[in-house]
């Protein structure tokens, strides 16, 4: 059994219903926005209870297969799915996106277009487990196809965010982040998200940017690599929705929670 499979619909919830997540759907649709189209097929990494996966055929993807390691979480992708008007263009699989092998319905190798993975690659724990991710993504991925992933904000600098977080305003907005202390690998630090005061959390982790370049560049991603900085909505809307002072602002700005990492296949 995953975290996952015990909290799966509080998950998905509160999660779902989390002010932040829109700002999250805005940064990823921008992302996909100049190079969406009808004929392009989505291989999308741990897909949960497919939020992304509506979302992603609603913008006019030609067709989304959403794996994930859970299987209550497909169950209710499956159910979500069955009530747009997507659902002949969704297929779902439960496996482990941490052990390569081909997501496509015939078995074939670099079948799909797009890979997406929304906080997926931020539960390696190491540089292997990281590869390893990498590698199911590149061997998916067609030669011209392109990786799109939502990941906690690239940075060297771990010790320094752990602080931020640690201190108002960023330790009481949600979804927010507990740094546990640094990994003994020195690739990263432990990370805990809690998603709400009730005690919805799980565990992940946040490596280094150069990690992450550097695994990409061991599985076979050999292509133009582009790291898209957090934008945030309306300066106003945002900031009377979490109560915060023009300096708490500035604060959270110089401390985005997601960056989106675009990794081109060659």
């Amino acid at each position: 059994m995953t975290q996952y499979d015990s909290i799966s619909k509080e998950y998905n919830e509160v999660f779902d219903s989390l002010g932040y997540r829109e700002m999250e759907v805005a940064n990823v649709r921008a992302a996909f926005k100049p190079i969406l189209r009808h004929d392009l097929h989505i291989i999308e990494f741990a897909c949960g209870a497919g939020f992304y996966t509506d979302k992603l055929l609603s913008w006019g993807a030609g067709s989304v297969t959403g794996m994930d390691i859970s299987k209550r979480m497909i169950e209710l992708a499956r159910l979500r799915l069955k009530s747009t008007p997507y659902d002949n263009l969704a297929r779902f699989v439960v496996s482990d996106g941490t052990v390569p092998r081909s997501f496509s319905a015939g078995g074939e190798l670099e079948a799909y277009d797009i890979a997406f993975a929304a906080w997926f690659l931020n539960y390696s724990a190491t540089a292997a487990e990281l590869t390893a991710m990498f590698t199911s993504v590149a061997i998916n991925l067609k030669p011209t196809g392109v990786f799109i992933g939502v990941v906690p904000h690239p940075t060297e600098d771990l010790e320094t965010r752990a602080k931020a977080f640690a201190t108002a305003p960023l330790n009481r907005l949600y979804p927010r982040n507990e740094y546990t202390g640094e990994l003994e690998s020195g690739d990263g630090w432990g990370l805990r998200v809690h998603l709400d005061d009730p005690g919805i959390n799980f565990m992940t982790y946040h490596l280094r940017s150069s990690v992450y370049q550097h695994a990409a560049r061991a599985a076979g991603l050999k292509g133009k690599i582009e790291w898209r900085r957090e934008t945030l909505l309306s300066d106003e809307k945002w900031r009377a929705k979490w109560r915060l002072s023009d300096e708490e602002w500035a604060v959270r700005e110089q401390n985005p929670h997601m960056g989106i990492l675009m990794i081109w296949k060659n």
